[in-house]
């Protein structure tokens, strides 16, 4: 089975129009996963597209990059918000 072409950081770059200093400033804030290396070039899995548009709209409705943080990186590693936070109930006692 072929796997997906991977992309380089100038790549993800033109597609999704961020400049490749940001890209490697959302990779150090954890925003983005830490790419492979090819020849010591970051090359990255082509869904990191998604996830830096998902940042792009997060941004213009007013998300910070901390709060984009948070989002993502519990949701990566599948633990639901609410179970993060402690259970529903106990959230929301009356």
């Amino acid at each position: 089975m072929n796997e997906p072409k991977l992309l380089s950081i100038g790549e993800v770059a033109r597609q999704t129009g961020v400049r490749t200093s940001a890209l490697r400033y959302y990779e150090s804030l954890g925003l983005l996963p830490v790419p492979s290396r090819e020849s010591g070039q970051r090359r990255y899995a082509p869904d990191v597209i998604k996830q830096v548009r998902f940042i792009q709209a997060a941004q213009e409705v007013g998300f910070s990059l901390e709060e984009m943080k948070t989002l993502l990186v519990d949701s990566l590693s599948g633990i639901p918000y609410v179970e993060r936070k402690g259970s529903h109930d106990e959230n929301c006692a009356m």
